[in-house]
């Protein structure tokens, strides 16, 4: 099995370091520190039946409807998938190989790696305003908006439209917003919704309940139902269309943790420039930098349990997600100090 880098993959990292101290700080991630509290929120009645029979429709429909109402979009152009890495494996599968796929980057690997493998030709472009621009026509364009690693985006109601002008032109335009949850005003789903555009979310990282596995697709026309088709049998636990179904219920947290996070991220940020990392871009969830000797400075930092995420093709990047606990605050702080 080939191994496919990505942060989170905190287990491997500790064979390396078996005498770090513990318990080991994960900042490797873009995942939320602070996870929605599922047990608190939710009958334990409720859980305990989630846990111990199959999901059926009405766990589906509670979980949609209340992930339309959050989106602001028609359940009917919801689809729920196991995670938003399974609607990336499976949308290269809705069309024909022959239509050329653009992946403007640096950005999350998986996009380029689902098309390669499934046979399109792929050509990169610069992660810019520039390489929108001039796409070739009836070509598809796979976007992650706000970027991933560096939060970049661009206005919303301007790609919005090159978008709409691309699809006139016979192409495609997929959205990969797994991060916009700390601004809606990122997401093109503020804008009527095309035929020809398909935007991905993800639940688990605004939430902080990744292990859960909820992604979603919005979409419509024939890529919906060619989609829909794709999908298995009881492939979403009936404990995750409970959780998830409450947690978009749950509006007074999800914006209190918007204003939390956008805070923790400016104090993350000025920890960082205190000591010498400059920063080249971020969201609320995670921050970018760039730094001198970067591979020395995550060995040491793992040397001291925290883990943060490198990038083998880009030596000189960094990328910290926001400490979950003043206790991780002061430990980072420390070790930053030297």
């Amino acid at each position: 099995m080939n191994h496919r880098v990505h942060g989170g993959d905190l287990q491997q990292v500790q064979k390396h370091y078996p005498d770090a101290p513990q318990p080991w700080i994960d900042l490797s991630t873009g995942i939320n520190p602070h996870s929605w509290p599922w047990r608190e929120k939710i009958s334990s009645a409720e859980l305990e039946q989630a846990v111990r029979r199959l999901p059926g429709q009405a766990d589906m429909v509670f979980c949609r409807d209340a992930c339309a109402d959050y989106l602001g979009v028609g359940a009917e152009k919801i689809i729920l998938t196991p995670g938003s890495q399974a609607a990336i494996e499976l949308l290269p599968r809705c069309f024909e190989t022959n239509r050329k796929v653009i992946v403007p980057g640096p950005t999350y690997s998986e996009h380029l790696r689902s098309w390669s493998a499934a046979g399109f030709q792929v050509e990169t472009k610069p992660y810019d305003w520039d390489g929108l621009t001039g796409l070739p026509g009836g070509s598809i364009l796979v976007l992650t908006h706000p970027n991933n690693p560096d939060g970049q985006t661009f206005d919303t109601e301007k790609l919005y439209q090159l978008s709409m002008r691309h699809i006139e032109r016979g192409g495609m335009v997929i959205v990969d917003e797994a991060f916009a949850d700390i601004d809606p005003a990122l997401s093109l789903l503020t804008f009527p919704l095309s035929d020809g555009l398909v935007v991905l979310r993800s639940a688990g990282k605004f939430s902080g309940l990744a292990g859960l596995r909820l992604g979603t697709v919005v979409t419509s026309g024939t890529v919906s139902q060619r989609l829909n088709n794709l999908c298995q049998l009881w492939e979403i636990s009936t404990l995750t269309l409970r959780v998830f179904g409450h947690f978009y219920r749950d509006l007074s947290w999800i914006s209190a943790m918007r204003e939390q996070l956008a805070g923790e991220m400016r104090r993350l940020q000025e920890l960082l420039e205190k000591y010498g990392y400059s920063i080249t871009g971020s969201t609320s969830l995670y921050c970018l930098t760039e730094a001198e000797d970067a591979a020395g400075k995550a060995g040491k930092l793992a040397q001291a349990g925290i883990y943060v995420r490198t990038f083998p093709d880009h030596p000189s990047w960094l990328r910290f997600g926001v400490p979950g606990s003043e206790e991780a605050w002061n430990r980072l702080a420390q070790q930053l100090r030297g």
